[in-house]
């Protein structure tokens, strides 16, 4: 191989290392809420013979959420968005399809549910508001499991500086979705 392609292959090879980095630990940074905020991390789904391993990012504010799914290189390979109309799934292949809902959405499209909605409260150990839970909780009064619509919750790690969980396993029969949250910060509109 020429000294030349060597020398680009080194530099492609950098960069892609550099796109896996794991971005600095910071959870819980300012005032995020279920109403309002940022969150990026590492998710892992499995469904059956369906699933993924990779990125996410997820901007909620003002009822409206914003999802991008990452591969593991960091690329996009799906955007949600969702609001009070309803919810639109793009891949990076190019599929685009509109429904009322992002779980039957996402159950649609990539094969799995990604239950938004009550999502966003279980990121910060609360309960979805609207439904009955039962709840576990440690001797610092935080959850360690809780049982909501169906889903198993459970809290094997916790920010102690910011009190907000840093992992969380999500379960039900035939699906398994772990959330590794790298930062939770507050969403600025």
């Amino acid at each position: 191989m020429p000294r030349a392609s060597r020398r680009r292959l080194l530099v492609l090879l950098a960069v892609a290392a550099a796109g896996c980095a794991a971005p600095p630990r910071r959870v819980g940074a300012g005032r995020a809420s279920p109403d309002a905020f940022e969150l990026r991390g590492r998710l892992g789904v499995r469904q059956g013979n369906d699933g993924f391993s990779g990125g996410i990012f997820w901007r909620h504010i003002r009822g409206a959420d914003y999802v991008e799914l990452l591969n593991p290189l960091g690329a996009v390979q799906a955007r949600l968005r969702r609001d009070a109309q309803g919810a639109l799934l793009e891949t990076a292949d190019g599929e685009r399809r509109r429904e009322a809902d992002a779980a039957a959405l996402s159950r649609a499209i990539l094969g799995w549910e990604l239950p938004l909605e009550a999502l966003r409260h279980w990121s910060f150990g609360q309960t979805a508001p609207g439904s009955a839970a039962q709840v576990e909780r440690d001797a610092a009064g935080r959850p360690t499991r809780l049982l909501q619509e169906g889903w198993e919750v459970r809290y094997p790690a916790w920010d102690e500086a910011s009190g907000v969980p840093r992992r969380i396993e999500l379960e039900k029969p035939g699906i398994r979705v772990r959330l590794a949250v790298a930062s939770l910060a507050e969403a600025v509109p």
